[in-house]
């Protein structure tokens, strides 16, 4: 993978946003390590003591977007990142960025994203097996991606453990994308909006390496 556009690095404080699952802890540590100190988002007032928000995978699609309306949290959410809240989604957190998930057509995503996330499909003749679970490569990045800066070819390998995925289809965002069956978006990337469909925090060093570009981006 080639190296990407980036800027300084800016020591600003993160948000781990709370929406009663998740994999709130092992996010936690991986930006300790990264020598950010996060704090959990629990509360529509917590949004106004941060600098960047993460929202971290692990979960089912519509109970995350449930606890966010009884928390109050959705309400203002949309909102708080359009105004230029740099932010980050995780797996599930990625998928809570878009429009809406099959997982659960009863309620709707947070539209920060204009895509629909569908279900991995299996396919027992090629050995494609739902959910994904592993190591899977990432292709290089359409555009000058922010998330990947500095990362080359040899560190193209990130772990994901997904039953859904947003499809790949055209769009001006900044994009990766992986295959598992079908071709699917790996990040995205929208102005100050990020989101990952792999787990950086369980991706070695170079999702350490996504986390610390993404705290490049918060001034």
């Amino acid at each position: 993978m080639h190296d990407f556009c980036g800027q300084g690095l800016n020591v600003s404080r993160i948000g781990i946003l709370s929406y009663g699952t998740g994999n709130l802890s092992s996010v936690y540590k991986s930006f300790s390590t990264i020598s950010e100190s996060p704090s959990v988002v629990v509360s529509p007032v917590d949004l106004k003591r941060i600098d960047g928000l993460v929202l971290p995978g692990v979960g089912h699609f519509g109970a995350a977007m449930r606890y966010l309306s009884e928390t109050r949290l959705l309400a203002y959410l949309p909102s708080t990142i359009r105004d230029g809240l740099p932010t980050l989604g995780i797996c599930l957190g990625l998928q809570l960025m878009c429009e809406f998930s099959e997982e659960d057509s009863t309620v709707k995503g947070l539209g920060l994203f204009p895509f629909g996330v569908s279900r991995l499909r299996s396919q027992p003749q090629t050995n494609v097996k739902v959910p994904q679970i592993g190591w899977n490569s990432v292709r290089p990045a359409m555009g000058c991606s922010k998330l990947f800066e500095g990362l080359h070819r040899d560190e193209n390998y990130f772990y994901f453990a997904n039953s859904f995925g947003v499809k790949v289809n055209e769009t001006p965002m900044v994009n990766t994308s992986y295959c598992h069956g079908d071709h699917y978006f790996a990040s995205l990337e929208s102005g100050s909006v990020f989101g990952v469909q792999f787990h950086p925090e369980k991706s070695g060093e170079q999702g350490l390496k996504v986390l610390e570009n993404f705290a490049r981006t918060i001034r």
